[in-house]
């Protein structure tokens, strides 16, 4: 039930590294995350190195684990914004977060700070498409949006605009659940 993150944007640094790894006897619930871009090694343990792509069930750890940007308010604020890191085990007696905030008793957060999300937020996650280098010309462009509220959305307006020129819009609709996302395709634009 931690958040273990490495903001470093360069060289080698491991949110989770042990030498010794019989003071491991448990290590699940976690969020592992990594400044570094590509698929960087997140968990170094007892010389056995996981990255991004196949630290879950990892030396038979993890298997509930998460790799998501935390999405901290600031530098020095480390109180979550996104309200999708629910998933950890209960932990019996442990019944607040640092702040004082009553922790869900079937899913709390991950990490020491339980967020209480709005019920309608959704927000754009990634531009999945173009990719840098950009070229001249007509491409598809797609925004993958995520649900960070409690309560499934069903339509939603998605823009995207470059530089000074006008926005286009598509009305989405379907059916977004809470902190799942959904791809939305902008097709010939320029």
């Amino acid at each position: 039930n931690n958040m273990l993150v490495c903001s470093a944007t360069s060289g080698s640094a491991y949110p989770f590294y042990t030498n010794i790894i019989s003071y491991v006897t448990q290590l699940d619930y976690n969020n592992y995350y990594s400044g570094l871009s590509g698929t960087p090694t997140i968990i170094y343990l007892g010389g056995t190195t996981y990255t991004t792509a196949n630290f879950v069930g990892g030396s038979g750890y993890n298997s509930n684990s998460k790799n998501l940007a935390p999405g901290f308010t600031g530098t020095r604020d480390l109180h979550l914004t996104n309200g999708c890191f629910n998933g950890a085990t209960p932990i019996s007696g442990l019944t607040t977060d640092i702040d004082g905030n009553t922790r869900s008793t079937s899913t709390p957060e991950i990490g020491a700070d339980e967020v209480i999300a709005a019920n309608n937020n959704i927000g754009v996650d990634a531009v999945v498409s173009p990719t840098a280098p950009l070229t001249a010309g007509t491409q598809n462009v797609v925004i993958r949006i995520k649900n960070y509220g409690g309560n499934t959305v069903t339509s939603a307006n998605v823009s995207y605009k470059v530089n000074n020129g006008s926005a286009t819009t598509i009305a989405w609709t379907g059916s977004l659940a809470p902190c799942d996302t959904v791809s939305v395709y902008f097709t010939g634009a320029n």
